[in-house]
């Protein structure tokens, strides 16, 4: 901005009507755009503070909400859920990111899309099961307890909502009763459409409510 005024004095100073009727169109063709983009990022912004305790009162009782984060409460189980953007020259990028507890469960085990940016940890046993879904690959420190909760039909459901593609990267890793699930998406950013930001978060919530009231379930056999 302080650029596009120092050339308008410039111009202002040197009239020249060939060089500055052209200049003045592309300098105010360029204060329209950053006015727009501006002003799409404060919307989004206010229509995400409006969004997120929707959300939250969705899945249960709300414990906080923003624009990029909330937290509820669930069957007595906390959930924390944030946004967290990342922007560089070559891409725009959002990661949805919900974490929680299952107390006193003392299982590890991760899945997750098949990629350069997968890890696991190194007590864990990599899994070949040939009939779950494509691009994923599963670690466990015990394999039996992973096993029998990809056996849950509500799991797998839920687990074949992340196709694996170049857009996406999803996972879910669990250890000593915490469990984090992210998934980073390319091609968002705070000036996309509210209503998609949210939709895609309000998903992995879902995602994060099934695999809890599951994994209890499990647990009380």
């Amino acid at each position: 901005m302080v650029i596009l005024i120092l050339i308008g004095v410039f111009l202002v100073r040197y009239f020249n009507p060939a060089i500055v009727i052209p200049v003045s169109i592309i300098i105010a063709v360029l204060v329209a755009g950053i006015f727009s983009h501006q002003t799409k990022k404060r919307n989004s912004l206010e229509m995400r503070e409006k969004i997120m305790p929707e959300i939250a009162s969705k899945f249960g009782n709300i414990i906080f909400a923003n624009a990029d984060a909330l937290g509820f409460e669930h069957n007595g189980t906390s959930f924390e859920a944030k946004i967290l953007w990342i922007s560089t020259a070559e891409i725009e990028e959002a990661e949805f990111i919900i974490q929680s507890k299952v107390a006193s469960v003392q299982e590890k085990f991760f899945i997750q899309h098949q990629s350069a940016f997968s890890n696991s940890a190194p007590d864990c046993e990599q899994m070949h099961l040939s009939t779950m879904p494509e691009g994923f690959i599963f670690h466990s420190f015990n394999p039996q307890f992973l096993l029998s909760l990809l056996e849950n039909e509500k799991i797998l459901n839920e687990i074949y909502k992340y196709p694996n593609d170049w857009f996406n990267r999803f996972r879910i890793a669990f250890e000593n009763d915490e469990y984090i699930i992210s998934w980073r998406i390319s091609g968002m950013s705070r000036e996309t459409e509210p209503e998609k930001i949210s939709g895609k978060l309000q998903q992995l919530c879902q995602t994060a409510i099934v695999f809890q009231d599951e994994m209890v379930k499990l647990l009380k056999r």
